[in-house]
């Protein structure tokens, strides 16, 4: 169950700071997690983490509540709280969509489900690889392919 009781606490002072990364973005210090966050739960919590100063927020397709995520997001910039200009959205590729010919449906999927124009950071979720459109968490033994670094190479050409 996802605890919402520290939406109630003030966010810590430094969570605003700010960190300037080489491609002159500011990101802060603090993300706001979003694994195994309810769906009915979870545009509630983003929505006040972004509130009380949280920028950085974290997500994945695999955790299944994207959609949701997306909608706190859109009622903070909605309300001004927020541009999104000012968030850092991360996402994750499912291990299972690295194929290739999986990469750009899967990130369009994020996007869609996030209701977001881009992402700040799209990562590989784990570093080994799953069977093509294995979805389950953990994966079977079976499913597991291990890391190959050309398979790694063929995710981002």
């Amino acid at each position: 169950m996802f605890d919402t009781r520290w939406l109630a606490l003030p966010a810590p002072s430094w969570v605003a700071e700010f960190r300037t990364l080489r491609a002159s973005t500011p990101h802060s210090h603090l993300q706001c997690r979003t694994f195994l966050a309810e769906e009915d739960k979870v545009t509630e919590a983003v929505y006040h983490a972004i509130k009380t100063g949280y920028r950085h927020i974290d997500c994945a397709s695999i955790y299944g509540n994207e959609t949701a995520v997306g909608a706190g997001i859109a009622r903070a910039v909605k309300e001004g709280i927020v541009q999104r200009s000012d968030l850092w959205v991360t996402s994750k590729l499912w291990i299972g969509d690295t194929a290739p010919a999986n990469v750009a449906p899967a990130l369009q999927r994020t996007l869609d489900d996030l209701g977001l124009e881009y992402l700040d950071l799209y990562l590989i979720h784990w570093p080994f690889f799953l069977k093509d459109g294995t979805r389950e968490v953990p994966p079977p033994k079976e499913d597991i392919e291990g890391y190959n670094p050309d398979t790694f190479a063929a995710t981002w050409a």
